[in-house]
C-alpha cells in the first residue's frame, strides 16, 4: 500500500526587506554602551560624593570651622525652596483633609501626621450606595401590554420581550 503525500504549499506573499542602513547600530551593542554610560554616571555620582566628604572631613581636621559652617549653611539655604514648597503643599492637603471632618473631630485629629489623617478621613467620609435599579434592563414593552399582543406582534417584537427578562 502506498500512500500519496501531498506537499502543501502556503500562500505567503513574500516581500522585499529593508536593507540596514550603514550607520544603523545593533541593539545588543546599543544597550551595552548605555549600560556603560549609566555604570559611569553612577560611578561619577559616587566620586563626586565621596569627594564632598573627603573636603568637609579635611575642613574639620584642619579646624577650619567657619569654611565648614558656610559649606553647611550654603547646602542648607539651597534645600530651602523645596522645604517650602512642601510646607505649603502639605498645609493645603491637611486643611482639605480636616475641612471634610466635623469640627469635634478635627479638634480630635488635627496632630495626626498627614497620611494618618488622610487614612482617617477616608474612614469617616460617607460613601453614597449605589441606587437599587443598577444593572436593571428596563422593559421597553410593559408586561400588561405584552399579555394583550397577539402572536404575530409578540413574534415581530420579540427581541424588547427577552431584554424586558434580562438582568
Amino acid at each position: 500500500m502506498s500512500e500519496e503525500v501531498e506537499v502543501v504549499i502556503p500562500d505567503v506573499k513574500m516581500e522585499e526587506g529593508t536593507q540596514p542602513e550603514e550607520n544603523d547600530i545593533p541593539r545588543s551593542r546599543l544597550n551595552k554602551v548605555i549600560d556603560e554610560r549609566n555604570t559611569l554616571r553612577e560611578q561619577l555620582k559616587n566620586f563626586e560624593l565621596q569627594e564632598e566628604g573627603a573636603k568637609k572631613a579635611e575642613l574639620e581636621k584642619g579646624e577650619k570651622w567657619q569654611e565648614l559652617n558656610a559649606a553647611l549653611q550654603q547646602e542648607v539655604d539651597s534645600y530651602k525652596p523645596f522645604k517650602d514648597k512642601f510646607d505649603v503643599l502639605d498645609g493645603k492637603i491637611r486643611a482639605d483633609a480636616l475641612g471634610k471632618l466635623s469640627e469635634a473631630k478635627q479638634e480630635k485629629f488635627k496632630n495626626l501626621q498627614t497620611p494618618d489623617l488622610l487614612n482617617v478621613v477616608n474612614e469617616f467620609t460617607v460613601k453614597d450606595n449605589l441606587p437599587n435599579d443598577v444593572g436593571v434592563v428596563n422593559p421597553k414593552i410593559s408586561k400588561q401590554a405584552l399579555s394583550e399582543m397577539d402572536i404575530k406582534d409578540k413574534r415581530s417584537n420579540w427581541g424588547s420581550i427577552l431584554d424586558s427578562y434580562k438582568r
